[in-house]
C-alpha cells in the first residue's frame, strides 16, 4: 500500500519521514484492498503545526504545536476512524453481527450458531490398542474409534498437537 507524504512550507527531515511512513503503512489492513493508499499532509506554519490525511472517504485534519505529537494524534484518530469503517464493511457482508461496547470502543464478534450435526456411521473392529496405533499412526486420519480387544470398551486415537499419539479409553460410570 502506498503511503505518500507531502511537506508544505518546509522540508521534513528523514526521521519524520521514516516515522510517517512506519506509523501510517500499518493501516493497510484496514483499508479495502482497491483502496488507493494514504495521503499524509504536513504543513508548519509559524507556532501551528498540521497534519492532514486522507484514506478512501475518511479525511483527518490534527494541529499542535508539535509536528511529531500531531502525527501520533492523527495517526490514533485515523486508527480508530478506520477499525470502525473496516467492522462495518465486514458486519455489512453478514460475517459478524453482533457489538460488544467493551473498553470504550465498538468491536464487532461472532455470532455462534447452532453447530449442523452431519451423522456418520464408523465400522469398529475389536482390535489391541498396540495394534490399532500402529495402523493409525500409518493413516493420515484425524482419529480412529475401535473397540478394545482387552476390555470391551470404545476407546479413540487421535493425534495431538506435539505429533504425538492419545488415547481415550470410555470407562463404564458407576
Amino acid at each position: 500500500m502506498d503511503v505518500v507524504i507531502t511537506a508544505r512550507h518546509f522540508k521534513p527531515s528523514p526521521k519524520l519521514r521514516a516515522h510517517v511512513l512506519e506509523k501510517f503503512g500499518r493501516l493497510s489492513r484496514y483499508l479495502p484492498p482497491e483502496s488507493e493508499g494514504i495521503h499524509v499532509t504536513l504543513s508548519a506554519e509559524r507556532n501551528q503545526k498540521r497534519v492532514e490525511v486522507v484514506a478512501g472517504a475518511v479525511r483527518i485534519k490534527q494541529e499542535s504545536d508539535d509536528l511529531m505529537s500531531a502525527v501520533e494524534q492523527a495517526f490514533d484518530r485515523m486508527k480508530e476512524r478506520l477499525a470502525k469503517d473496516h467492522d462495518k464493511r465486514r458486519e455489512h457482508k453478514g460475517r459478524m453481527s453482533v457489538r460488544d461496547t467493551s473498553g470504550g470502543r465498538a468491536t464487532a464478534r461472532r455470532i455462534t450458531r447452532e453447530p449442523k450435526l452431519k451423522r456418520e456411521a464408523h465400522e469398529m473392529e475389536e482390535v489391541e490398542v498396540e495394534a490399532a496405533a500402529r495402523a493409525f499412526a500409518k493413516s493420515k486420519k484425524p482419529f480412529m474409534i475401535f473397540v478394545s480387544s482387552e476390555t470391551g470398551q470404545v476407546n479413540v486415537l487421535y493425534r495431538r498437537k506435539d505429533g504425538e499419539l492419545g488415547l481415550i479409553e470410555a470407562e463404564p460410570q458407576e
